[in-house]
């Protein structure tokens, strides 16, 4: 009898799945295993791109806390401390992070900013929801500069938004600044 995936040798071995193998296990026949690097491009490619039930989030969540976690009751010895430190040393600090603007975030705040008061009459405008049409998840709302100017603090420049869509427009500015102008403009300036 021939390999069952293949490979054109004789088999010797039935697995548990019921198909005949030329090696005692799946992924010691060389077509098998062909074919399965094929399918597992990465080390974690069997779960990309699959989308998990509440259940099963919730059990997956729950198989790490306390004293199911790994490192649960255990601290890193100082030399791996160092071993971490001299790895991660200046990758994402000043000028070598990728989101560096010349230390822009250092600049204050104009006096407006300050004002509690301002910052909720530009949420209750908003009607207290993240503006972003593409949100998903509208908690913890804040108020974001259009133009990341910090000095600008007229109410045409600012816009509600959560928490995670605030973070998410540090990345791609131009197309943020023009994302969100044109959300303002749609909703109060065109009368």
């Amino acid at each position: 009898m021939k390999c069952s995936y293949g490979c054109g040798k004789e088999a010797f071995y039935e697995l548990k799945n019921g198909k005949m193998c030329c090696s005692k296990s799946y992924n010691s026949c060389p077509i098998a295993r062909e074919k399965n690097s094929k399918n597992n491009k990465g080390k974690h490619a069997y779960w990309k791109g699959k989308k998990f039930s509440e259940k099963t989030k919730r059990k997956m969540r729950q198989s790490k806390i306390g004293e199911k976690n790994f490192m649960f009751n255990r601290k890193h010895t100082n030399k791996v401390k160092n071993i971490i430190s001299e790895i991660n040393k200046g990758k994402r600090c000043g000028h070598k992070n990728p989101n560096w603007k010349g230390g822009i975030a250092a600049a204050p705040y104009c006096d407006a900013w300050l004002d509690v008061g301002y910052k909720e009459s530009i949420k209750e405008r908003d009607g207290y929801i993240c503006l972003n049409p593409e949100c998903n998840d509208g908690r913890f709302l804040c108020i974001h500069h259009i133009d990341y100017n910090k000095q600008n603090c007229i109410p045409n420049n600012l816009i509600t938004t959560c928490r995670s869509c605030n973070a998410k427009a540090n990345f791609d500015r131009e197309w943020h600044i023009a994302w969100y102008t044109a959300i303002i403009q749609k909703r109060y300036l065109t009368l």
